[in-house]
């Protein structure tokens, strides 16, 4: 087969761009994505790349393979391999160049392992030599690149082509293959170069590591005129993949050429280069994996059809998922020709999600007449591109055609769509093109937009320029087609477009659009940064378009009133964060600070290094140093506020509104305050240029609350104040009860309003309370009226007795008696004469008619006294210890009453002590028609018609059982929290007045209270529980540093910090600051600080400060480690990222979860990673990390991290 290769001579048109590239050594991915060019070099035009390269030995001529191993695979093939516990193992090269071989092997039988299992046994070295490059044909203005070598032990990819494909499982065990050097070039035929030359539906590689490789692939064509095109696929793993490829990666340099004779006409033909894979099919997928090196392809023809080129993937018509590259991408000749950092192009139906490029520079010309598109990510996208992001340079260039460059995507096509997805590196398109027909593109995220972009920004600088065709720069895209769509994206780049003068030409240039195509496509929602404004220069007309919001940096940054939080409508909480402004540091006497203000991030994406965070910092003096401002005026409707300033700084202070957080409510120095502001927070922000930070100043507006009982609503006040005033917090509660008669039924309800609810207590009784958000009048439902209730008719009367009667009945002598007798079950005992039977009044029933009867005495002689002048003596006998007082309320009877014969007695009523009360339960026996009636847990009475002289003796009242002392209340700053409507709580245990608490949290004031539980009808107050409420701050340490942070307070000037080496140490103020934030630097390891901070303000000359909060612990030590586990024969790897100031780690070990570990390692190698030998096959450990740093010769360890467990195979 190689008597078919012919010597490669890759020749590559010049670069429009000036693509500094400089010497390199081509088996070095360091610099072949890193290098710096010379400073000569940087001044030039690459011209050309040739290579003259050959093959001198490759591993599958005879006697450099292993033939034994070669002849045992093909004589176990069909019985062996099957299970991923039987693998061929491969342990050395000469075995794997055999293994190549089998796969490859033409005639009847076909190896291409389909259901079977290989794996790699260990690091393999394939010993090829390696390529170099160097500076050619070294010009005034010009130069070239010479690629050049004899290369021994050239590679053999696995599946040579899709007639030989690999079908199997190829499991590298985390393994390296070393030395990779692939020269395929054949002659009109389709060549696949990688490790893998095609992977096929099915197969599947995994855990594999190519190092240090070389993958050079082209098509060449004899002379004369061809009808079938073909084309070079070239990845640094795999050439085309149909199968799956996770935790796979390659590092090295990536070519695929297309080239013809001279005087061949050639056919249609591609290059496809990726830094692992050439060609990712529709059932291809790529997981966990990635491509770090130069990937470069080359069609030489016109008549080619694609030049392809990605730092992961050179087309993708599969999927990718959490995969990157790093690199140099380059795509050039005189085909279409797309560059990504991560895909050149990503095909219909293809997805593309939480991927990354970080390229050095993406690059792509086309020197004929068709078009060049480079994306930091995808050059011409037409697929799904979600939470993924680039950060290269990105340059694009066509000498007759059009040119696209975009940050994120060059060209998003109909069916492309970008979502959550970022790019932060600077984009240049460019034309020289002498036609009007042929514009160029650049934006920040897309060159040209036909699709979806949504949730998405950029933050790179924008350049287009041409010499006589119109150019169009966008902050975001350079044009939004008439069927693209924009929405929730905003832009922190610059746009510039230009034009040679002579052009006769439009120029284009926005801050979020260079153009919106006829205003036909959908822009909703956007914002851009117009700090510097975008330019068009030269040409008929510059045209600068305004799509979109333009913001200043401080509504564009940071959260709160005037911040990205509250001005960029549209973006959602779900998809964005928003952060506020980081501490001021600097030097004061020079008045030098810097702050740093953040622009919206994305949820979706996860950070490799803070550098990729957007950011925004100014610099200048800090203008709450030379000012401050309050709010005066009175807070009520129809008032003017005032935002009042003191002290000076040059130029012009600029003002916002607030109410609520909601901006736009005025830029002066006053405010009206509306009705609508009622209950709500009116904020004043000012600032002014060139000075950093913002000064801010806040009121409550006050609100009313009028409770309206209508005439025929049957309720009546009982407390609290049913019109209210001035309402700057919760409002004070009202009671109301139903009337007689009438009473409030489960189903009650009063929708609530503003804040304000009405709670149903019971029957009787209703609560109108809560905290008003605006001027509120609530009225109140009417109490439902009492069901009325048929007269007992199931009663008769007996000899000295009522029959038929039950509990839900009552007696007595007359319809009009004060006091009625509840009845006994069945039989209710009296004396002879005249009773009335009525059922009782209940929550929701009137008491019934009642029902007369005449009780007998069984005897014709009359058996009562004949005269009405006989009278009886009721005695009411009260015991010493019966904690019960004779109320003294007028109308009540004695305890000792003369009772005329066939009358009642006078009621007597009593009542409990304090800290006693009458249980349910309590009874007294009825004596001679006297008996004692419970009527609350305080209150009994007695009362009757005597029959005979009586002595009544009361029971006592039973003492209330005594309640702990609340247990679970904590610190809210401003709130006690974890209180109940049970409690209540005063300012000291022995308070005579104590105020009731809300369910959830009680509002109070900072300081020292007391919460107990109230006194109930059967319990005492409880013992009190003692809690501080005071400002809570929060403090975050590195290895050598704290930051504390705490809520703003409201009026405050600034906030003074203390530090002490105990909670109860001597503190010493260590920073006076105006921000809510600041970091103690320079602290030590392990040593433990306290930290308190108090709030101050200035009243005339004096200084006024409130009260500290709690004192806050900090130790600073380093974090626990990040590591992830990776399985092999009787074996685990520990491989954890590096901890920022550890100077070692250690590893812990267990049989099970929750069981003893045991420390199997203490490591300070550079390496991170480790390896757990001779274990149990088939067995499941347990790990845990954590780090530490030397302080003194002593260790100090972080955290421990989290438990990760590992089977061994």
């Amino acid at each position: 087969m190689y008597k078919e290769r012919q010597t490669m001579k890759v020749i590559a048109q010049a670069l429009c761009l000036c693509l500094l590239l400089g010497t390199f050594a081509f088996g070095n991915p360091q610099e072949a994505y890193g290098w710096t060019p010379s400073e000569m070099e940087k001044n030039k035009t690459l011209m050309e790349i040739i290579s003259d390269a050959e093959v001198k030995s490759s591993w599958d001529q005879d006697g450099n393979y292993d033939e034994s191993f070669y002849e045992k695979i093909k004589e176990n093939y069909a019985s062996s391999y099957n299970r991923a516990d039987d693998p061929l193992k491969i342990e050395t090269a000469a075995e794997l160049a055999a293994f190549a071989k089998v796969v490859n092997e033409t005639g009847s039988q076909s190896y291409d392992f389909r259901g079977k299992y290989v794996e790699l046994a260990g690091d393999i070295d394939l010993g090829g030599s390696k390529l170099t490059i160097g500076s050619y044909n070294n010009y005034t203005s010009e130069y070239s690149i010479k690629i050049e070598g004899s290369c021994d032990n050239v590679w053999q990819p696995i599946g040579i082509d899709p007639d030989h494909p690999f079908r199997g499982t190829f499991d590298g065990k985390n393994h390296e293959i070393e030395g990779m050097v692939v020269l395929n070039e054949l002659t009109e035929a389709n060549v696949y170069s990688g490790f893998f030359g095609v992977l096929a539906q099915g197969g599947t590689i995994q855990n594999l590591r190519i190092s240090d490789g070389n993958v050079l692939s082209a098509v060449n064509y004899s002379t004369g005129y061809q009808i079938d095109g073909f084309s070079a696929y070239a990845g640094g793993l795999v050439g085309q993949n149909n199968g799956s490829i996770t935790n796979s990666d390659s590092t090295g340099d990536v070519a695929s050429i297309t080239k013809r004779a001279i005087n061949t006409l050639v056919p249609l033909t591609s290059a496809y280069a990726g830094g692992l894979v050439g060609w990712n099919g529709k059932t291809g997928s790529i997981t966990g994996s990635h491509g770090m090196g130069t990937a470069m392809s080359y069609s030489f023809s016109r008549n080619s059809q694609y030049s392809n080129t990605g730092g992961l993937v050179g087309w993708n018509e599969g999927k990718i998922t959490a995969s990157y590259s790093k690199g140099y991408v380059l795509t050039c000749g005189d085909a279409p020709s797309y560059a990504g950092g991560l895909v050149g192009k990503n095909d219909k139906g293809a997805e593309i999600e939480t991927s990354y490029s970080t390229g050095a520079m993406i690059a792509s010309y086309n020197r004929s007449q068709f078009v060049s598109s480079a994306g930091g990510l995808v050059g011409w996208n037409n697929g799904r591109i979600t939470a993924s992001y680039s950060t290269g340079d990105v340059k694009s260039a066509a000498k007759n055609n059009f040119s696209f460059a975009g940050g994120l995507v060059g060209l998003n096509g109909e069916n492309g769509s970008i979502a959550e997805s970022w790019s932060t590196g600077a984009t240049t398109s460019v034309g020289t093109s002498p036609r009007r027909l042929n514009p160029v593109y650049a934006g920040g995220l897309a060159g040209w937009n036909e699709g979806v972009i949504t949730a998405s920004y950029s933050t790179g600088k924008v350049e287009s320029s041409a010499t006589q065709s119109s150019a169009y720069a966008g902050g975001l895209v350079g044009k939004n087609g008439e069927n693209g769509s924009i929405t929730a994206s905003y832009t922190a780049g610059v746009a510039r477009s230009s034009v040679d003068k002579s052009a006769s030409v439009p120029v284009f240039a926005g801050g979020l659009v260079g153009e919106n195509d006829r205003n036909a496509g959908t822009v909703e929602d956007n914002y851009w940064d117009n700090t510097e404004k975008p330019t068009a220069e030269w040409g008929s007309e510059p045209k600068i378009d305004n799509t979109g919001t333009a913001l200043d940096r401080r509504k564009m940054t940071g959260r709160g009133p005037g911040r990205a939080e509250t001005t960029m409508d549209g973006f959602d909480g779900g998809t964005w964060e928003f952060e506020a402004d980081s501490e001021i540091t600097g030097n004061a006497g020079e008045q030098n600070f810097r702050q740093t203000w953040y622009y919206p991030r994305l949820k979706a994406i996860t950070y490799t290094d803070d550098s990729q965070k957007p950011k925004y910092i100014k610099t200048g003096p800090r203008l709450s140093d030379h000012t401050s401002m309050e709010i005066t005026g009175t807070p009520e409707v129809g008032e003017t506020l005032t935002a009042e300033t003191e002290g000076g700084s040059s130029g012009e202070l600029r003002y916002q509104w607030y109410v609520e957080g909601v901006g736009n409510k005025g830029t002066e120095k006053t405010y009206q305050v509306e009705e609508k502001d009622a209950g709500k927070e009116v904020i004043a922000t000012a600032y002014k240029e060139d000075y950093v930070g913002t000064l801010e100043a806040s009121v409550k507006i006050p609100c009313s609350v009028e409770i309206k009982n209508p005439q025929e609503s049957h309720i009546r006040w009982i407390s609290g104040e049913a019109s209210q005033r001035g309402i700057t917090g919760a409002m004070g509660d009202v009671v109301f009860e139903a009337e007689s008669g009438y009473y409030f039924p489960e189903y009650y309800s009063v929708g609530a309003l503003n804040g304000i609810q009405v709670k149903r207590d019971s029957y009787t009784q209703i609560t109108v309370s809560g905290t008003p958000t605006a001027n509120t009048n609530l009225t109140l439902q009417p109490a439902t009226k009492k069901a009325n209730q048929s007269r007992p008719f199931t009663i008769s009367d007996g000899v000295k007795k009522i029959s038929g009667t039950d509990k839900n009945m009552e007696y007595a002598a007359s319809l009009d008696a004060a006091n009625w007798i509840t009845c006994d079950e069945g039989t209710t005992t009296v004396e002879p004469g005249t009773w009335y039977v009525r059922y009782k009044e209940t929550d929701t029933k009137n008491a019934s008619a009642a029902y007369k009867l005449v009780v007998t005495s069984g005897s014709s002689v009359p058996s009562v006294p004949s005269t009405p002048s006989v009278s009886y003596t009721v005695t009411i006998v009260n015991p010493t210890d019966g904690h019960m007082t004779r109320s003294v309320d007028a109308g009540n009877g004695s305890d000792k009453q003369n009772v005329y014969y066939t009358k009642s007695m006078k009621p007597v009523v009593y009542e409990a002590e304090k800290g006693y009360y009458f249980p349910e339960d309590y009874t007294v026996d009825a004596v001679n028609g006297i008996q004692v009636k419970r009527d609350s847990y305080t209150q009994i009475t007695v009362s009757g018609m005597p029959t005979a002289n009586v002595s009544v003796l009361l029971k006592p009242a039973v003492e209330k059982a005594a309640q702990n002392a609340p247990s679970k209340l904590k610190n809210g700053e401003s709130r006690i929290l974890g209180t109940t409507d049970s409690m209540e709580y005063a300012a000291s245990a022995n308070a005579e007045k104590w105020s009731a608490c809300k369910n959830g949290s009680t509002a109070v004031k900072t300081g020292t209270w007391f919460v107990r539980y109230k006194e109930t009808a059967t319990k005492k107050a409880g013992a009190a529980a003692k809690i501080t409420i005071a400002p809570k701050i929060k403090v975050t340490t590195t290895y050598n540093s704290a930051r504390i942070s705490w809520k703003k307070v409201s009026g405050a000037a600034g906030y003074q910090v203390y530090r002490a080496s105990s909670q109860n140490g001597r503190y010493k103020k260590v920073r006076t600051t105006a921000k809510t934030s600041w970091t103690n630097e320079k602290l030590t390891t392990g040593k433990v600080y306290y930290y308190k901070v108090r709030a101050y303000k200035k009243s005339g000359s004096k200084t006024v400060y409130g009260s500290f909060s709690i004192k806050t612990k900090a130790v600073p030590r380093t974090k626990a480690p990040t590591f992830k586990l990776t399985a092999g024969n009787h074996k685990i790897q520990v491989s954890w990222n590096k901890v920022r100031g550890a100077d070692g780690y250690r590893i812990y070990r267990a049989q099970s979860k929750n069981g003893s570990y045991k420390m199997i390692k203490d490591s300070r190698s550079s390496l991170r990673r480790y390896t757990s030998v001779r274990l149990k096959s088939n067995h499941k450990y347990y790990y845990k990390m954590r780090s530490y740093r030397v302080v003194k010769g002593k260790k100090v360890y972080s955290e421990y991290s989290g438990i990760k467990s590992k089977k061994t195979e």
